[in-house]
This record gives C-alpha cells, sequence and structure tokens, in this order.
C-alpha cells in the first residue's frame, strides 16, 4: 500500500479525513488493517476504475 507516494510499513497509522476520495488497488497477502470509523454514518460507493493514473488524480 502507497500512501501519497510513501510506502506504508508495520506499525503505521493514517487518517482519511471525510470525504476524501480514494482508492484500493492491491495489497499485499499479508496486509492487515484495523479500520476505526467514527460518526458510522457513512456511505461506500462502489466505482468502476479509471481507465489511467492521471484519470483518477
Amino acid at each position: 500500500m502507497k500512501v501519497r507516494g510513501s510506502p506504508n510499513r508495520k506499525g503505521r497509522c493514517l487518517n482519511q479525513r471525510p470525504g476524501i476520495k480514494h482508492r484500493e488497488i492491491a495489497c499485499s497477502k499479508d496486509f492487515e488493517v484495523l479500520e476505526i470509523v467514527a460518526p458510522a454514518n457513512f456511505e461506500t460507493r462502489i466505482v468502476d476504475a479509471p481507465d489511467s493514473v492521471e484519470a483518477a488524480e
């Protein structure tokens, strides 16, 4: 997993601000995450992948 171009390392903590556009593309087989969401009244939208990296930004 990469976060703003830097690799995610064991023990790292991430914070995603509310409403941020993001997408999960791939992760290693041993990737584990504990996601804490508050408040819990959010909506997940499943969308098609963009045709290119530039289109995703």
